[in-house]
């Protein structure tokens, strides 16, 4: 089953990756949301520390910046994730030290600052091929598991649209995975603890997966308690140095763990958070099923990993740019499933779920596809906005904001929701993984197309009502 072949791209996948790359450009361009913005401000404001000898005093520079209105909110991510972002924006302060301006006032500057999220983007795409070949899959399949991935409208939605660094976290988290399952012990721990320190959901993927594969509680102890020790040591100086702009993070923090044990069940009188409810229940599940053999552990590893993700992602309030951390296990357990005769309807309904999921974030979080995002961006640029009466999603929330409003939000992730339960049900990890030559492949790549195209003009939806309020303007 375990395969090290090496590939190489046809023509057709080629031009596929290519038109891809185009539709993530034209997207990254065009839009440049609040929370991209802070990121940026708070790497170049790393680098402000170390050649301002304050750089165990980063969070008060931070704190500064957002009482400047160069911040919207706190810098709210421990050090490690802020180091990566301030690699990124090295040639930004850079610049921005010879010009002697705000570097986000330039249009250039700012497509600099999306487009760098191609790196990760494209290092997690990569990984994902990487894994499916190295399980077995054919040329094909593993071209379409890229493919797949890549252009997911969840995937679209969370870097080219709110332009979030979850891509970072995530593509260490899918590198971790391809060396558990090469075997390969201390890379997996170092990667799993790299993805944590950028962001915590690596831990609640991985959890369960350890607890199946492991059965030795204190050795999964260990490598669970591993990346928070790290977090932990990495954060004490800045906690003991700058502890009042360490504590400008604590109402995010605090705000998170509300929105996670916002959702409760009553039980002999105590309110219990349905996540931690759900979460433990999977780990104690996996810890209880036996281990699975080599042929069998790839469909039970990616299967635990989304059972343990989902708590934290559906028993939440929960942000567009989060439901990635979802890709890789539904991806590769979609390629890997044994069932071939019913592929088009499984994908159909693949479709289904993470298209309705995106029209619920449009209605629930407009904010991060509206008009606002797209001052001072390529379309603006070209047409400019202001000085316009435009009529967008913020304004079609506003006048449907009561029973309506509420009905679109909750019927798209009704229909997510129940394409997670089916997805679930239909690859229960019942019977040895058996890979499959699969029917239908020009069928297959015209669904993934028109999956992509989905994703790309409800992301793009904003661009359209302008351009249609442009042509319907006498």
């Amino acid at each position: 089953m375990w395969s090290k072949r090496k590939t190489e791209l046809s023509e057709k996948d080629l031009r596929r990756r290519i038109i891809l790359c185009i539709g993530y450009v034209f997207t990254l361009i065009c839009f440049y949301h609040v929370d991209t913005s802070d990121n940026v401000r708070q790497g170049i404001n790393l680098w402000e520390a170390i050649f301002t000898g304050s750089f165990f005093e980063f969070y008060s520079i931070n704190l500064a910046s957002q009482q400047s209105n160069q911040m919207v909110s706190f810098a709210n991510y421990d050090m490690f994730m802020n180091l990566i972002l301030g690699l990124a924006q090295l040639p930004l302060f850079i610049l921005e030290k010879v010009i002697g301006n705000n570097i986000q006032c330039y249009f250039w500057a700012r497509v600099y600052a999306k487009l760098v999220l191609l790196i990760p983007t494209w290092i997690a795409g990569t990984g994902m091929k990487k894994i499916a070949v190295q399980i077995g899959l054919d040329e094909e399949k593993a071209e379409n598991v890229f493919f797949m991935f890549m252009s997911s409208a969840i995937m679209i939605s969370s870097v080219c649209m709110v332009g979030q660094v979850d891509i970072v976290s995530l593509a260490f988290a899918i590198y971790a995975l391809y060396f558990l399952l090469k075997g390969e012990e201390w890379k997996f721990v170092l990667l799993f603890v790299l993805s944590v320190q950028c962001k915590n959901f690596s831990f609640f993927l991985f959890a369960p997966i350890l607890l199946l594969k492991e059965k030795h509680v204190v050795k999964v102890a260990g490598k669970l308690l591993l990346p928070l020790v790290t977090m932990y040591l990495i954060n004490l100086p800045f906690s003991v140095i700058d502890s009042i702009g360490v504590a400008a993070k604590r109402p995010r923090l605090w705000f998170m763990i509300d929105c996670m044990t916002r959702v409760r069940l009553s039980f002999l009188g105590v309110d219990i958070p349905v996540l931690i409810i759900a979460f433990v229940f999977v780990c104690i599940y996996a810890y209880l099923l036996p281990t699975p053999s080599k042929e069998d552990s790839v469909k039970w590893y990616l299967y635990m990993g989304l059972c343990g993700i989902l708590p934290i992602l559906i028993c939440q309030l929960s942000f567009p740019q989060w439901m990635v951390y979802i890709l890789p296990m539904t991806t590769l357990l979609f390629f890997i499933n044994d069932n071939t005769e019913n592929i088009m309807r499984r994908l159909l309904l693949e479709c289904a779920g993470t298209l309705s999921l995106l029209v619920g974030y449009l209605v629930r979080h407009q904010h991060a596809y509206n008009f606002d995002n797209m001052y001072g961006m390529l379309i603006d640029k070209l047409i400019p906005l202001r000085g316009r009466t435009l009529y967008g999603l913020q304004e079609f929330n506003l006048k449907y904001t009561d029973e309506k409003y509420y009905q679109i939000w909750t019927a798209s992730y009704a229909v997510f929701l129940v394409w997670i339960v089916v997805f679930l049900i239909n690859n229960y990890p019942n019977k040895k993984m058996v890979i499959q030559k699969t029917e239908a492949k020009k069928e297959i790549r015209g669904l993934l197309w028109l999956r992509a195209v989905g994703g790309f003009v409800l992301c793009n939806i904003s661009i359209i009502l302008y351009c249609f309020q442009l042509l319907m303007t006498p």
